[in-house]
């Protein structure tokens, strides 16, 4: 497979992943912050949120500091904004492009859905669109997303092109998972008389409430909620359920003839996985259990 080809497939599959998490964070925030309308510090504290972990540390400074922490121009930067490198819009896009360049290795109707919702998405960018109407738009995201994944799995063929798309998507989710626990973690560890807030709110961030409750009672204990984030084998959106199957993937693209960076990155992986077996019996604080972690994951360099 060609170099650029292995890219854009990766790019695209990242971007279609990115766009589908900040599609639920963003829906999840705003039905939040119309339960706590009229408490302007916490929706302003709910939507400092959100932007720190769907934007860039830099990006995220500027919505602070322009003072554009409320719902429209939060809502307007994830979902629209052509000047956020990760608003929904641009993900789209972006995946779509990726798309069309490697035409060859997808399917038709994998373009036309791709493509299909770039062009609504260009069509409502234009338009002022209501609340309910957003909250509609964000669950097309969602169903694009899962849709186009779904016939991924089903037209691809397992080469090394199927393979980069899924270390694409294992990348995406683990990097945007920890996202999360580090800014909830941070909030926790601010306010912890709101700890157990914030971990249901990670839960829900990861589609993981229901999970975590059917093997718990609904105390939100943060080590346990942490535990379970960071390393429940069988939890699809568990950063040790996507380091090993990110794992398999580049295992089964080099086979037996693996180059130097990718050895490389196979240790640094199997260094993460070993890091979260270690806490898998701990009874750690929160912030250094993310410390732990952070120490292995870093060596990865996945933003």
């Amino acid at each position: 497979m060609l170099t650029r080809t292995a890219d854009s497939l990766y790019w695209m599959s990242r971007n279609i992943e990115r766009s589908e998490k900040i599609a639920g964070l963003l829906a999840t925030e705003l039905t939040t912050v119309l339960e706590t309308s009229n408490q302007e510090e916490m929706i302003k504290s709910e939507l400092e949120t959100i932007v720190s972990i769907s934007a860039s540390e830099e990006d995220a400074r500027l919505v602070a500091e322009r003072d554009q922490l409320n719902v429209a121009d939060v809502t307007n930067f994830l979902l629209f904004s052509e000047k956020n490198p990760n608003s929904i819009y641009n993900c789209v896009r972006i995946a779509r492009e990726n798309a069309r360049t490697t035409r060859d290795h997808l399917s038709d109707d994998f373009w036309m859905i791709i493509n299909g919702f770039h062009l609504l998405m260009n069509e409502k960018k234009h338009l002022n669109i209501s609340a309910p109407d957003i909250q509609h738009l964000l669950h097309q995201v969602k169903m694009t997303s899962l849709s186009a994944q779904g016939i991924i799995e089903s037209t691809v063929t397992r080469g090394n092109d199927y393979r980069m798309i899924k270390i694409g998507k294992w990348i995406e989710r683990a990097d945007f998972t920890v996202r999360i626990l580090l800014a909830l973690c941070k909030k926790s560890k601010d306010h912890p008389e709101l700890a157990g807030y914030y971990m249901t709110q990670a839960l829900q961030f990861v589609n993981g409430s229901a999970a975590y409750l059917r093997e718990h009672q609904p105390i939100m204990n943060p080590s346990y909620v942490i535990e379970f984030i960071l390393n429940k084998s069988n939890f699809p959106c568990s950063i040790l359920y996507c380091v090993e199957k990110l794992l398999i993937s580049i295992k089964r693209i080099d086979k037996d003839n693996g180059t130097s960076y990718s050895y490389f990155l196979t240790q640094q992986i199997k260094d993460i996985t070993d890091g979260l077996k270690e806490l898998e019996d701990m009874e750690m604080e929160l912030s250094s259990c993310i410390h732990t972690f952070n120490r292995h994951y870093e060596k990865l360099q996945v933003s």
